[in-house]
């Protein structure tokens, strides 16, 4: 099974050529989105610990390489960065000030901005690549599969939340204007978040 065989069977070849060019943007907009926040996130760390300034194209490069070589080491590896990222971002709960999380704000300040967040929403759930790897990996078996779909989507919804109350309910409104004044990338989040014990969590979660 492939998006090609399922997109052909389904809405024939011009809808295979259509998917096709549209499976393809996603990832192109996915791997672009996961290279520049986590470029960013390079070039933070080397900033603070060694007070390195290196290019963005050197920072994507380092990143993408760091990364490849976790997931070649294996699920392990990959099962212990994911906790240690998944033990600095939770531990910042403990601090989430409710006031930061729903200002008081009227919604003609609030609803623009959330249908500006739409098309961001859309692609954060890009899981829909593995759709033919799983049912290949499940053998066609139509139960698992929507079982296995529907338990990964709640459990990246669930990480994604995590994700959404930790920096909002931990970075107050005057804080982002500094923010997205320095780009307001992945990296930039991190330090902020870095004042507030994100990287002591990290290196609790790390812990044996």
């Amino acid at each position: 099974a492939s998006f090609d065989s399922i997109a052909e069977g389904t809405m024939g070849s011009v809808g295979r050529w259509v998917n096709g060019v549209s499976v393809a943007f996603l990832c192109y907009i996915l791997t672009y989105a996961y290279i520049s926040g986590g470029s960013s996130i390079i070039t933070y760390s080397l900033s603070a610990v060694s007070e390195l300034d290196i290019s963005r194209p050197a920072a994507s490069f380092i990143f993408a390489l760091v990364l490849s070589s976790i997931v070649v080491l294996g699920a392990r590896a990959v099962g212990k960065v994911t906790t240690a990222l998944i033990g600095g971002i939770g531990g910042l709960l403990g601090q989430v000030e409710v006031n930061r999380l729903f200002p008081d704000l009227s919604a003609a300040d609030t609803v623009p901005f959330s249908l500006t967040a739409l098309g961001f929403l859309v692609v954060s759930f890009g899981m829909q690549t593995a759709v033919p790897s799983v049912t290949k990996y499940l053998n066609k078996d139509v139960r698992r599969i929507r079982q296995t779909l529907l338990w990964g989507s709640l459990l990246t919804l669930a990480f994604y939340t995590v994700w959404q109350l930790s920096v909002l309910g931990n970075i107050s409104r005057d804080e982002f204007p500094a923010l997205i004044a320095a780009g307001g990338n992945i990296g930039d989040i991190v330090s902020v978040l870095a004042e507030k014990g994100f990287a002591h969590n990290i290196s609790g979660a790390l812990q044996p």
